[in-house]
């Protein structure tokens, strides 16, 4: 279990540089708009296949531990369901941050299991909730704008005289 933690703390250490990065900077660009981000001489598509590489190493590498943790694997462990929950992480916590989809893992958790008592409606309100999100706030929680906040915050009170 120990090398589950490791290889969590490199990864979000590495999104963490990613994200404070040039290379991020770029693909936060792409994001928001490709045709200008082409017209500055960035060749987007191939950054956007260096993003789909890097992502299909974390998955595999993702795939390598839970293997190693469960010692087997089979097809009808992967469901259209786990699929869905890993699209939601990122959509609740937040896709343009490190810690957004840590907040959604740990949001979409808590609320199945609270609402374990209900399991035959729990999916049709967790997609609820998940439209309403998605309307309220279509960044996610921890968005661009929520992170500045919270970091503009944190100097205030770091500086505030004592």
């Amino acid at each position: 279990m120990c090398i589950i933690y490791a290889v969590l703390a490199l990864v979000l250490a590495g999104f963490i540089l990613l994200e404070r990065s040039r290379l991020g900077a770029i693909f936060r660009m792409i994001g928001e708009d490709p045709m200008l981000t082409e017209m500055q001489g960035l060749n987007t598509i191939a950054y956007k296949l260096l993003a789909a590489a890097m992502a299909g190493v974390i998955a595999g590498a993702g795939g390598a531990l839970y293997a190693h943790l469960a010692t087997y694997v089979e097809p009808k462990i992967f469901n259209v369901m786990l699929g869905v929950h890993s699209l939601a992480y990122g959509l609740i916590g937040g896709l343009g941050t490190a810690f957004g989809p840590l907040i959604g893992v740990a949001i979409d958790i808590g609320f199945l299991e609270s609402v374990r008592a209900i399991s035959g409606y729990r999916m049709i309100v967790f997609g609820g909730l998940v439209a309403v999100l998605l309307i309220v706030r279509p960044r996610g929680i921890l968005d661009e704008a929520a992170v500045h906040w919270i970091r503009r915050r944190w100097r205030q009170v770091r500086h505030a005289p004592d």
